[in-house]
């Protein structure tokens, strides 16, 4: 088994997805929305659930930004992915256009492999509050 076969649930709000076990929650506070931070094995995931969650527009134009449309929950989202300027990190991201926006953000050191930021998101589920 390598270092991210093994995974568990997480839930952050309403936002449910599953993480390698390599990662732990890291302490955040969270002002206008829900959300939580993990860390650990190259990868540094930011989940944020409300209406002030970041938007993926900041990223539009970047180079190498390769941008696929997904439905998570039945609502439209948008999946991002782009190699980092400093070329020692890549970032996966996803933005749900649901009831309240969700952006979880995946940035992982080159040495990660590209699978393990993609299954993270396509896990992602919207739960009844």
């Amino acid at each position: 088994m390598t270092t991210f076969e093994r995974r568990f649930h997480a839930r952050v709000g309403a936002v449910s997805l599953d993480l390698p076990a390599v990662l732990a929650p890291r302490e955040s506070t969270a002002i206008d929305s829900k959300s939580a931070v993990f860390e650990g094995g190259g990868l540094f995931v930011l989940v944020d659930q409300g209406p002030f969650a970041p938007s993926l527009d900041a990223d539009t134009g970047r180079p190498g930004l390769h941008e696929v449309p997904v439905v998570v929950g039945g609502h439209p989202a948008r999946l991002v992915t782009f190699d980092d300027n400093d070329k020692t990190s890549y970032t996966t991201a996803l933005e749900v256009a649901g009831p309240q926006r969700v952006t979880v953000f995946i940035r992982a050191h080159s040495d990660v492999p590209r699978e393990v930021p993609l299954e993270i998101a396509h896990s992602v589920q919207l739960l009844e509050e």
